[in-house]
């Protein structure tokens, strides 16, 4: 059965993985949130049930695969009161249990966004995995919708407004020109540090040579904000990158949406309407900040 409300870079009788997409990476995140409360509370327990001081906790705790900021803390044997053992007990099994559904939404999340046609592009970049890509088009949507990558960069918290980043602000009239979304721009940190750790080609020179460029022009800049500055530029390429490629793999015969079609004609889902040619080369893209270039 078709549906009339497809995705632009979609044919109408094609399903569209985007929702599945934005579902899984809700559930995903909202089992991962749950899982570090009740990690957070079981080091909390275990201090306050007297187990030693938190470094010694560490010490002897081993760090998750996940890389998630967890540690997993074994009840630890002591006479003064074993209700403390009982309920560090029911904390470390229901935080498994949290862990082991987070961990089959993320093959889920994986799985859909393999499926999607930008993928094969994304696989060969050291650095970008399945599951963040899969984050972050659930957080952009389909780009197919934005004009420009500037519009994409905004939509992520990359910005720049008057010559400052894009940021969280008091003013409510400001916040709303900024449209900043602390979540959508911890899922970009973690994608430029992946990039600055694993990569070993182009987005890992743009690395350094943003990070050279930043120390010429601003050399009253302390190292964490000149490499912050980099790893932001790195990022919008990124981001731009994936616009490019993901216009280019849309159909050249697009059917709209009925958003872009006017009210008072009837809606003919199987007539396609053409648009104009993409740009196929990753590097040509519109020369002013509003389209294109970036800061």
């Amino acid at each position: 059965m078709t549906t009339a409300h497809a995705s632009p870079s979609r044919t109408v009788s094609e399903p569209d993985p985007l929702p599945a997409i934005r579902h899984a990476y809700r559930m995903r995140d909202e089992y991962q949130r749950a899982e570090l409360r009740l990690n957070n509370q079981l080091k909390a327990l275990q201090r306050r049930s007297g187990h030693g001081s938190r470094d010694s906790q560490l010490a002897v705790a081993g760090a998750s695969l996940e890389g998630i900021g967890q540690v997993s803390l074994e009840p630890q044997k002591h006479d003064a009161d074993p209700s403390f053992d009982v309920l560090g007990e029911h904390l470390k099994r229901h935080r498994d249990e949290l862990g082991k559904e987070r961990k089959r939404w993320e093959k889920n999340l994986i799985a859909l966004t393999k499926e999607l046609p930008v993928w094969p592009w994304a696989e060969a970049i050291r650095g970008v995995g399945p599951l963040s890509l899969g984050q972050v088009i659930a957080e952009t949507g389909d780009l197919a919708l934005y004009a420009n990558p500037a519009k994409v960069w905004k939509r992520m918290g990359l910005a720049v407004f008057e010559g400052k980043a894009q940021r969280r602000v008091t003013d409510k009239a400001l916040a709303v020109v900024m449209g900043y979304n602390p979540r959508r721009r911890k899922v970009m940190f973690i994608v430029a540090d992946n990039l600055v750790k694993l990569n070993k080609g182009i987005y890992r020179e743009l690395y350094d040579e943003r990070k050279a460029y930043e120390l010429a022009q601003h050399p009253e800049f302390s190292k964490k904000h000149i490499d912050l500055r980099a790893r932001r530029y790195m990022a919008k390429r990124l981001l731009r990158d994936l616009w490019v490629e993901w216009r280019r793999q849309a159909s050249v015969m697009l059917t709209p949406p009925r958003t872009m079609l006017d009210a008072s004609i009837p809606f003919l889902p199987n007539v396609p309407v053409p648009v104009p040619p993409l740009i196929p080369a990753m590097e040509a893209v519109h020369a002013n900040s509003t389209t294109g270039r970036i800061r």
